[in-house]
């Protein structure tokens, strides 16, 4: 939803244009590689910064410099492949935004596919990262695109790239676009690269029916992560906390809070029939009906349940 975080035109045009001719070279050079790993490292790197870009933004007759640079890290751990089965995550993109006064961040998951054409297992590892629906995509990596592509349109296709027709777009555009006008993505999703924990607000009922606020956080070793920082002058550093580390077993009983017009991806100013036809054409898409090929998947239980939480989810949105 817009308004998450307010982003200068100025900067935000600045930070487009650079990023579809970086997109351009990255998409030259794509036939260097083999795998997914090596073209999102490829790609980070293509869009890191040598040095922060300065803008001149004009406010309320105040005209000031505002900086902003894009840093692409590769990790290495150990326990990386495991926590990417949990997750459904091999990478992370971040926006942060300060001042002296404030700092704000959000984050967008997104796993990697190379030349994805039918892959069963897309749809388990689409299923994982819904528990981050709003603040995660599939990026997939062809010889003329390299395309964002939503859960849901994932999910929809049964794991089949030929029966996708629309909702897709370029990642220069996704991220240059989409991301920076906080339509994806979610200011509660946060990455600490010190201690390596994902961090996320979730939200429940007790028994009772009154809603139970915290801040979650797992052990997350991400491979690949892009950091987009916006600058204002003089800004500082914040901490991100949380109320509770959990397991990696546990992520998916976490799911991440999302307004109900995130979840249906819905305008702002929706009405009730509006509300009714996007709770509808949601739950076609998670119904668990919808997912018979999932019984041969060696995780069945688990993505059955999750199947089953986000439908559960959608009927209870008022």
């Amino acid at each position: 939803m817009k308004g998450d975080l307010y982003i200068p035109e100025e900067v935000k045009q600045d930070i487009q244009e650079y990023l579809s001719k970086k997109y351009l070279v990255a998409l030259e050079k794509f036939y260097h590689y083999e795998t997914e790993d090596d073209l999102s490292a490829h790609l980070g790197g293509k869009f890191e910064t040598e040095e922060d870009k300065k803008v001149l933004v004009t406010r309320d007759g105040v005209s000031d410099f505002w900086k902003w640079g894009i840093n692409f890290v590769k990790f290495k751990d150990k326990a990386y492949g495991a926590t990417e089965k949990k997750l459904g995550a091999d990478g992370i993109f971040e926006l942060i935004i300060g001042n002296n006064s404030w700092r704000k961040r959000k984050s967008l998951l997104f796993q990697a596919k190379l030349n994805w054409e039918n892959d069963p297992k897309l749809i388990g590892q689409a299923i994982k990262l819904t528990t981050w629906r709003e603040a995660a995509f599939i990026l997939n990596f062809t010889s003329n695109k390299f395309e964002a592509i939503d859960l849901d349109t994932i999910l929809e296709s049964q794991g089949k790239r030929s029966n996708i027709k629309e909702n897709i777009i370029t990642l220069d555009k996704y991220i240059g676009t989409t991301f920076l006008d906080c339509l994806v993505g979610n200011i509660n999703l946060r990455y600490d690269a010190v201690s390596k924990k994902l961090v996320w607000e979730t939200a429940k009922r007790d028994t009772k029916g009154k809603w139970i606020w915290e801040t979650v956080a797992t052990k997350f070793p991400v491979r690949h992560r892009t950091t987009i920082q916006i600058t204002a002058p003089n800004t500082k550093y914040d901490q991100i906390k949380f109320d509770k580390e959990i397991k990696n077993s546990e992520i998916h009983d976490y799911r991440m809070y999302a307004k109900k017009e995130q979840m249906l991806s819905l305008n702002d100013d929706y009405n009730d029939a509006e509300l009714k036809k996007a709770k509808a054409s949601k739950l076609l898409i998670y119904h668990p009906d919808k997912f018979p090929n999932i019984s041969k998947h060696e995780e069945y239980e688990l993505l059955k349940q999750i199947i089953n939480r986000r439908t559960q989810e959608i009927i209870e949105i008022e």
